[in-house]
């Protein structure tokens, strides 16, 4: 009789994932109890910025090549996840990343000079503020209020 070892401090039940982006446009989910890949989700072009929530189980990331911002359920389909939304946010988008609450989310638009702030419960933009040429990455503690729009 073949028996899988798990140790004695993890609960038959639990679910452990790593979230890793791929060149193909995939979010491959390895199970970190047994280390091996146990779904592959299709999201989009060009993944970068993923992040996983601070307060509620999702995972968030952006699509530069598509110029959306995605959010992946990971309770969905049976512990393996799927996409839940896409928030259009303009061309070449890089990083993102969350209020200390967790009600926004922030990212930048290098195509079209902007940074953008979502509200992370309803998914939706909630307001943009232009910048210099090009934003790259970004910090959610700002030390400036920028000038919404």
């Amino acid at each position: 009789m073949l028996r899988e070892h798990r140790p004695s401090f993890l609960r038959p039940d639990l679910h452990l994932s790593a979230y890793v982006t791929t060149a193909d446009g995939s979010v491959t989910v390895v199970d970190l109890i047994k280390l091996k890949p146990v779904a592959r989700i299709p999201v989009g072009p060009g993944l970068s910025g993923i992040r996983g929530h601070p307060k509620r189980p999702e995972i968030w990331g952006v699509s530069s090549a598509g110029g959306y911002v995605w959010v992946l359920d990971p309770r969905a389909n049976h512990f393996t996840g799927e996409v839940t939304a896409r928030i259009p946010v303009g061309p070449l988008p890089y990083a993102l990343d969350f209020s200390p609450e967790g009600d926004r989310v922030f990212t930048t638009s290098s195509g079209s000079d902007t940074l953008l702030a979502i509200d992370a419960k309803t998914t939706t933009s909630w307001r943009a503020a232009e910048q210099g040429a090009s934003p790259f990455w970004l910090a959610s503690r700002l030390t400036e209020k920028p000038s919404w729009s």
